[in-house]
């Protein structure tokens, strides 16, 4: 190995040229002096099985390539239910419960608090631990989570619908709007246990991401590991795709379907008072989580091979003395030396910046994630689902095929940490190029009383506002957009700000409601020879910008995804062997605390 005196600063191997790509040669030192635990165990010990069962026809499964199934599968299950199907239900929830929307939201942050809480001695005892039965154990916790956010629909009474308030133009009542009084019982408590189940989740998914990729790199060489990784990464965005999909599927099924006989449900999912099958998700995932501690319950300790893929790795460990301190044997296997083992990698520059780094890609992921759709929405005018599913579309595919080439791409390029960095700089140079993207919108379409005054308004100091002569007397209420279109391209902002009266709805087979004889567009447009129909919805608008918009921002999100791979690698590679699982676990810490949660927070402030 040919070594370069000019570092930066920086003293890390791995940061120097050499000429063998990283392949292992007799002057090459290797990863840990050491024995590893396959290296001591007895061939007993490396077999697969339950207890002492250890049947030969097992030991095939006894591979890298599958547990990286059954890596991929658990990963996929908590993608599934903590980022598919709870999201999901959060609206159907907060009808139910009666819960604010503030109470809805510490549900999914239970997840983020109890993962922060429990990732670093999780990952700092799973060093020295049977990881295999630490993972196999967290899908235990996950399995009772989701068990645990299913209970209150079987420990509460039969949804009862109430009345909900017209979102029509009645001149009779005030105080009318589109605001739905139709409500649950209260949350009685259930909020706890709804954060209690997400508590569970956080615990399971601590331990998922941190010793899971530990033991998938200890299995396989440092070439093949980005592949590895890039095809379990994958498997986690496609989760929640599916997650969303069924948990959809799920609520087109009336809430106490397995209660209440059909014939005696005279609503449709398009009323505002219906509650979906909320609970089933939950049932679901809380079963498949089983099956994950079926598959990975069985493993050893190390896979067989891993004591060849230790022998033949190159450290690329920071030079700063740390491999020196955490070759002894003893260090890691008490508490006592925690304080020690976490200085050391918050001493380690090349672990920390990338750590920031990853704060920084949490934040902006997370920020965007949460409000993609309203943006969307906003920008082209478009209806909420639509938005959602274009928003959905982007995140999943864009998230999915990024992580794949990421790992691809490290794997073909043989990258050691300086490659993985340059990498990680160009494609991130990429993302931000393309991200002006964000900027593009349709021009706003004719909305009366916000982009246009009512033509017959009487009012002289505010030209734009939501009231006008022809539905002063209706008391609508501005809590609610709920737009619709007249036949000319001009839109209201409810059907009573329209002035439609309920005599003039007509809803179809498939919930569309169209509106007739609204007093504001018959005083408008008087010359039509029949009276106007206007329809749910934004007016459609013709706008190439929404094409555009779509093709580049697939482009910034994949090129964010592409450096999470190599930047795993990053972390795994800078450390000592023996902290790679507490490395990971500081770096979540830092990614969940000052990305994931705090990057919704901030994009809502800039937002707003």
């Amino acid at each position: 190995m040919t070594n370069d005196t000019d570092t930066n600063g920086i003293d890390n191997p791995a940061l120097n040229v050499n000429d063998n790509n990283g392949l292992p040669t007799k002057s090459l030192e290797t990863l840990s002096t050491t024995p590893s635990i396959a290296e001591t165990a007895n061939e007993e010990d490396l077999r697969c099985g339950y207890g002492d069962c250890k049947p030969n026809w097992l030991q095939c499964f006894n591979t890298p390539r599958w547990l990286l199934v059954w890596l991929s599968w658990f990963s996929f299950v908590q993608g599934f239910v903590v980022n598919g199907v709870n999201n999901v239900n959060t609206a159907s929830v907060e009808r139910r419960f009666g819960m604010t929307s503030s109470e809805v939201s510490l549900i999914s942050s239970s997840y983020d608090i109890s993962a922060g809480i429990f990732v670093l001695p999780f990952s700092y005892y799973g060093a020295t631990a049977h990881q295999p039965r630490m993972l196999a154990g967290s899908a235990v916790l996950m399995s009772l989570g989701s068990f645990v956010m299913s209970i209150p629909h079987f420990a509460t009474d039969v949804y009862e619908l109430k009345d909900t308030v017209s979102d029509s133009c009645d001149i009779a009542a005030a105080g009318n709007g589109s605001v739905c009084t139709a409500s649950g019982t209260s949350n009685d408590g259930y909020l706890g246990v709804f954060m209690a189940g997400q508590f569970l989740h956080g615990m399971g998914g601590a331990i998922l991401y941190t010793l899971g990729i530990v033991i998938l790199d200890t299995s396989v060489s440092a070439s093949q590991a980005p592949l590895y990784q890039g095809i379990w990464y994958t498997f986690s965005i496609l989760g929640p795709a599916v997650g969303y999909l069924l948990g959809g599927t799920f609520l087109d099924f009336y809430v106490d379907f397995n209660e209440v006989d059909s014939s005696d449900i005279n609503i449709s999912p398009s009323d505002p008072r219906w509650v979906g099958a909320w609970w089933i998700g939950f049932l679901v995932s809380g079963s498949l989580f089983i099956t994950s501690f079926v598959f990975l319950s069985p493993y050893p300790r190390e896979l067989p091979n891993a004591a060849i893929v230790r022998a033949t790795r190159v450290s690329q460990a920071h030079n700063d003395g740390s491999e020196k301190t955490c070759s002894d044997e003893k260090f890691g296997s008490t508490w006592r030396d925690f304080p020690k083992a976490l200085l050391l990698l918050l001493k380690n520059p090349v672990n920390m910046l990338v750590t920031v780094a990853g704060v920084c890609e949490g934040m902006t992921t997370s920020g965007t994630a949460t409000f993609l759709t309203k943006l969307i929405q906003n920008q082209f005018a478009l209806t909420a689902t639509l938005a959602s599913l274009i928003s959905g579309g982007i995140a999943v595919c864009g998230a999915a095929l990024g992580m794949f080439l990421g790992g691809l791409a490290a794997k073909l390029g043989k990258f050691e940490i300086k490659g993985n960095l340059i990498f990680c700089i160009v494609v991130n140079i990429v993302s931000i190029g393309f991200s002006f993207s964000l900027m593009a919108k349709c021009p706003s379409p004719p909305l009366a009383g916000v982009f246009d005054g009512y033509s017959n308004s009487n009012s002289t100091n505010s030209p734009y506002n939501l009231t006008s002569t022809c539905n002063v007397d209706c008391h609508c209420s501005q809590q609610s957009y709920e737009p619709i279109c007249s036949p000319d391209g001009v839109g209201y902002f409810s059907p009573c700000h329209a002035g439609c009266p309920k005599s003039g709805i007509v809803e179809d087979d498939d919930g569309v409601k169209t509106y007739s004889n609204c007093s504001c567009i018959l005083n408008e447009r008087d010359s039509w020879s029949e009276p106007a129909v206007a329809e749910t919805g934004f007016c459609n608008t013709v706008c190439v910008e929404l094409y555009i918009f779509c093709a580049v921002f697939l482009i910034v999100v994949m090129t964010t995804f592409m450096q999470s791979v190599p930047g795993i690698n990053i972390s795994l590679r800078c450390v000592p062997e023996s902290q790679r699982s507490f490395a990971m676990g500081v770096k979540w810490v830092f990614m969940r605390f000052l990305g994931t949660v705090l990057g919704p927070a901030v994009y809502g402030y800039l937002f707003d």
